[in-house]
């Protein structure tokens, strides 16, 4: 294997927060244990499971096909084997403090899966990129008293980096509680020869690995690049909500962008994947949409498949807000880019499709652009209308900060009205819910001629031109800096969408 990298500018790391994780702990009443190891091929998981008072009577992952690769499960007192039932390995009555062991065959679900797709392993270069879908065998849910540790065995020159809480970082060993998320949640561990770097702004961290690639590339610039995104988002509220999310870089070769493609995983805290295409430039980088946007999604919780409008335009308009506020765009430049979205989401919308439908046949219909720039836009009517009517003392930010304060991290997952009915509590005005009962059994996309004007965005064959005399100026401005902004006018008119 590779040579283990090194964070190479100590200096830089230093004067950016950069370093190695620092951890705490975690106490619970009952705490099964589970160790992994691994071997220097990184193709054999050997598990043991040992469990805390009176066993679980059914283990369980959320795989159909993780099955194919498991072998000798065995119960480790008395070495009978157990044999899976598809996603179910029934245990029956065993004594307290039972173990069962087994082993898995990661490198055998690697070579099986498609290239470019995610699957339940990926080779990276020489490293690991493994679900805990494929060898997480485990009890469906924990009682609040209850959690799981993880203890990985590594050999030398192999590094692990993980979406749960780590307690414990000491050379080749490293402990892991994994908390009270869905098993359901997908995840992702990396095994390999790789650093597990801490990148801090101000209270907010992530935990990042770097996988391998099919030629070296500039690390360093990787991490500048994920340092500026984290200063894009704190341009919401000054903070994330989760603590130390986990991020993995996966280098994917040339693919005519910086980042063809980014996700959110829920499963384990919270945690984002960036496949990357290292050879382009910093500026390109931080130019980049991308990692503000996955970014901007940890502002919320899981949300069902049927408010993926809310996620996704959430996400969407703080992407471009945000980018305007770090100075990476321009006014101008996040408006046209807002308006440009808008029109691809009016063109992407069916006449015979309501919201509730497009949002949950996304992928099967490819209602991408109508549901994401219908949430974008019910995202911008909320942030106007908040502000209307507080004079801009109160704002989408500050609603979701309130929200983040109360509500985050969350272990379930929450329905789209729900989160606006909380937010609509949190600041004390009706806005979040009407846009919602507008909107989602509605086949059309919002209007926003009136917003429009008042925020004097004008527009000519598509091109956005901003007119500083327009009742809202002052508002819209304020929206891309920032800036708390007392609107002059009293009598300035209220923006409400048609109903």
């Amino acid at each position: 294997m590779h040579q283990t990298r090194q964070c190479l500018q100590s200096l830089l790391c230093a004067s950016l927060g950069w370093g190695l994780v620092a951890w705490g702990s975690v106490d619970a009443d009952i705490l099964h244990r589970y160790t992994i190891r691994v071997d220097e091929e990184l193709n054999i998981l050997q598990v043991e499971a040992c469990f805390d008072g009176v066993p679980p009577r059914i283990l369980q992952t959320s795989s159909d096909e993780a099955q194919q690769y498991l072998s000798e499960f065995r119960v480790v007192s008395s070495g009978s084997r157990l044999y899976p039932d598809g996603r179910y390995m029934r245990l029956g009555r065993l004594g307290e403090n039972a173990c069962v062991s087994y082993r898995v065959d990661a490198g055998a679900a690697a070579q099986h899966q498609k290239k470019d797709e995610m699957g339940l392993a990926r080779r990276v270069g020489d490293d690991l990129l493994v679900s805990p879908q494929l060898w997480f065998w485990r009890p469906r849910s924990l009682d609040a008293d209850t959690d799981i540790e993880i203890v990985f065995d590594l050999p030398n020159g192999v590094n692990v980096s993980v979406p749960w809480h780590t307690v414990e970082r000491d050379g080749s060993r490293v402990v892991c509680h994994v908390g009270h998320t869905p098993y359901s949640w997908s995840a992702t561990v990396a095994f390999g020869d790789f650093e597990v770097t801490k990148i801090s702004v101000d209270n907010m961290t992530l935990r990042v690995a770097m996988l391998d690639g099919d030629r070296p590339y500039d690390r360093d610039k990787m991490l500048r690049w994920l340092h500026a995104a984290l200063e894009n988002v704190r341009g919401a509220y000054g903070k994330l909500p989760r603590q130390e999310p986990q991020v993995v870089i996966v280098p994917v070769g040339e693919k005519g962008e910086p980042v063809p493609f980014g996700r959110v995983i829920r499963g384990g805290g919270g945690a984002v994947q960036f496949f990357v295409d290292p050879s382009y430039s910093l500026q390109r980088f931080t130019g980049d949409w991308t990692a503000t946007h996955e970014f901007s999604h940890l502002l919320l919780p899981f949300v069902s498949r049927n408010g993926a409008w809310l996620s996704e335009g959430l996400a969407t308009y703080y992407q471009n807000v945000l980018m305007a506020r770090a100075g990476e765009y321009s006014e101008h430049k996040a408006w046209q880019k807002l308006h440009e979205g808008f029109q691809r989401g009016i063109r992407n919308t069916r006449g015979d499709q309501t919201l509730l439908d497009a949002s949950r046949n996304m992928r099967r219909d490819g209602a991408y652009m109508r549901v994401y720039w219908t949430g974008t836009a019910i995202a911008l009517l909320a942030d106007l209308e908040l502000r209307q009517r507080t004079g801009g003392q109160i704002s989408l930010d500050l609603a979701m900060q309130r929200f983040a304060d109360c509500c985050l991290p969350s272990d379930k997952t929450w329905q789209a009205r729900d989160v606006m009915q909380r937010l609509d509590q949190l600041v004390g005005e009706t806005v979040f819910v009407p846009l919602h009962d507008r909107y989602i059994e509605s086949s059309d996309f919002p209007e926003l001629h009136d917003a429009y004007r008042a925020l004097g965005l004008d527009v000519s064959r598509d091109e956005v031109s901003l007119d500083d005399g327009a009742p809202l100026a002052a508002l819209r401005k304020a929206i891309m800096t920032g800036k708390t902004e007392q609107l002059a006018d009293e009598n300035s008119p209220t923006i409400s969408p048609a109903p």
